[in-house]
């Protein structure tokens, strides 16, 4: 009976036991990223067990790292109840259990001046809740301080086999120049080397005819940078025919609109402008890339009526294209307006409205056309005057010009002809004149 009672009492002393065991949670930390003066390392926490929730303190040394940031990993069922007050960090799932957790994720900074082979050391101490359940965490990580990167980004070497470098390279040099090279020399055939842990990177070494500029970067471990350039002349293809296109693409005004549209085959434009418009800026964009350019118009004062403009396109064997351009500006606008004030339309059925439908005075018009009459009189007979002096004149000349005196004036009476005192008609005459 003994026996049995002892047998009984050691399974239940078991049975009390285990699920305390399988209730307990573990942890751990990681450290990624190398730590050296100035870096940045990032320290997850990782939780085994069935986790409902955590909550606990980093500790490190503040003159070593300094802490940037404490995030959540856990996704979104954790993401309400995640709270991080400096060091201090608590924890709670919204629903359920986790069998593993990745807790949070911690960014430190390396500090500036810590010397190589400092141990930088970050550790967790807290408690995790399973089942409500509660177990101790307490876990940490730690790496050695690298010393600092270099910031080397000078050259070491520049080499160019196909090419004359000048001036000789040297380190603190950074401009350099292989003068003129021939067609054939299609590519710069580049060495450079610099410090080591240092990138280099050469662009530009593909020639193209004429200016070229090949850069050479090199960047140093730490990030810091250095260039390098080397200017080259590559010649003409002896072959080469120049172009003699003289199109453009389009033309670009400043204010206005082009009359027709624009075209590549036509030449002549016309663009018309309010009075208000005082300057004009015309510009075209030539077809050729390879073309010497636009001449064009910048800031152009205008006038009133046609301003003509002439765009000038140059190929690049020199032939010279012209395209003309009418700008033209309208006159200034003059509101003369209406003779009188007319308050309210009148009524079109009243007869007695002192005012046509355009509010103009019936009485006005005939004034009018009164003077109007009177200046017409007037005009004619000074016409007629006119006339008359000249057809005299002409008459007197005619005499003149056979070195005889004009004929004087005579009145006919049927078979007798009684002519006038040829003096005294000119005295009349000059007397009227007067």
């Amino acid at each position: 009976m003994r026996k049995f009672l002892s047998i009984f009492l050691a399974i239940i002393l078991i049975v009390s036991i285990v699920p305390v065991m399988a209730f307990a949670s573990t942890g751990s930390l990681s450290m990624s990223g190398t730590p050296r003066p100035g870096a940045i390392i990032t320290v997850k926490l990782y939780v085994k067990g069935t986790i409902g929730g955590y909550e606990g303190t980093l500790k490190y040394d503040s003159s070593i790292l300094t802490l940037q940031s404490i995030r959540n990993s856990g996704g979104s069922n954790w993401a309400g109840s995640f709270v991080a007050n400096g060091d201090r960090v608590v924890a709670y799932r919204k629903e359920g259990t986790t069998d593993t957790l990745t807790a949070f994720t911690a960014t430190f900074r390396v500090n500036n001046g810590v010397s190589a082979g400092t141990n930088a050391k970050v550790s967790f101490e807290g408690i995790a809740s399973a089942n409500g359940v509660e177990s101790n965490i307490s876990c940490s990580v730690s790496k050695k301080v690298e010393p600092p990167l270099s910031g080397d980004a000078t050259l070491h070497s520049l080499v160019v086999s196909n090419a004359t470098l000048s001036p000789a390279f040297s380190a603190n040099s950074t401009e350099y120049n292989c003068g003129t090279v021939s067609f054939d020399v299609a590519k710069l055939n580049i060495t450079a080397t610099a410090t080591e842990g240092a990138k280099v990177s050469i662009s530009g070494a593909d020639l193209s005819v004429g200016a070229n500029t090949i850069t050479i970067e090199v960047t140093a471990p730490n990030g810091a940078k250095k260039t390098y350039t080397i200017n080259v002349t590559r010649e003409q293809d002896p072959n080469y025919v120049p172009s003699n296109n003289i199109e453009i693409t389009g033309i670009t005004l400043s204010a206005g609109v082009l009359s027709p549209e624009f075209a590549i085959n036509r030449k002549e434009y016309v663009v018309y402008l309010p009075y208000e418009q005082t300057i004009i800026s015309i510009d075209a964009t030539p077809a050729d890339p390879l073309a010497f350019g636009v001449e064009g118009v910048t800031d152009a004062e205008l006038k009133v009526g046609i301003n003509e403009f002439v765009i000038k396109v140059t190929a690049e064997d020199g032939t010279v294209g012209e395209y003309k351009i009418y700008v033209v500006r309208m006159p200034q606008f003059i509101n003369v307006g209406n003779i009188g004030i007319v308050e309210k339309e009148p009524d079109a059925k009243d007869s007695k409205s002192p005012l046509r439908s355009d509010g103009v005075p019936p009485i006005l018009i005939g004034v009018s056309a009164v003077v109007c009459l009177i200046f017409g009189f007037a005009i004619g007979a000074g016409i007629m005057r006119c006339k008359y002096r000249k057809m005299l004149a002409t008459k007197n000349d005619d005499h003149d010009s056979n070195n005889e005196p004009p004929a004087p004036p005579s009145v006919n009476y049927g078979d007798r002809v009684q002519y006038i005192d040829y003096q005294k008609y000119l005295e009349d005459q000059n007397g009227e004149d007067s």
